[in-house]
């Protein structure tokens, strides 16, 4: 009788075994499932942002253009007034298109040596400075002065 009751007891225990089992496996499906869906979900959204980054891009472009159009459209405006404003008060029409050139001239190298300036800070001096920390030699004597005090 003995013998009955553990084959039955050991049966329940394969069971319960093949119950935790799929238990375990359906759950698996599930995890895999909802990350795969999260990731979906994730890169359709990178996906919409960056149609509209690009969107905006493009507008911001094209206002930066007509910006541009607009400025030297004044620009010019400026200098046919200061051209004609120099004739009106005595100068020949060659000496008040040199002036205006020499203007301008001056203008655009005083903008190129801004640019210059400006375009030695994009590289990131920052980022690279953390991305390339101090050699260790310099590092050891630094933690030895803390450790010392």
């Amino acid at each position: 009788m003995q013998t009955t009751t553990k084959l039955g007891s050991e049966r329940t225990g394969d069971a319960a075994a093949d119950d935790a089992a799929a238990s375990l496996n359906a759950a698996l499906r599930s995890i895999c499932h909802e990350a795969s869906a999260l990731m979906h979900d994730h890169l359709r959204l990178a996906a919409l942002e960056a149609r509209r980054a690009m969107r905006d891009l493009v507008v911001m472009i094209a206002l930066a253009i007509v910006g541009a159009l607009l400025v030297l459209t004044g620009w010019l405006a400026l200098v046919a007034g200061l051209v004609a404003w120099g004739v009106d008060h005595g100068a020949s029409w060659p000496a008040a298109f040199f002036v205006a050139a020499v203007i301008s001239a001056a203008t655009a190298a005083g903008a190129g040596l801004c640019i210059r300036y400006l375009g030695s800070r994009l590289m990131f001096a920052l980022t690279l400075r953390w991305l390339r920390p101090a050699p260790r030699a310099q590092a050891v004597p630094a933690t030895a002065a803390r450790n010392q005090a």
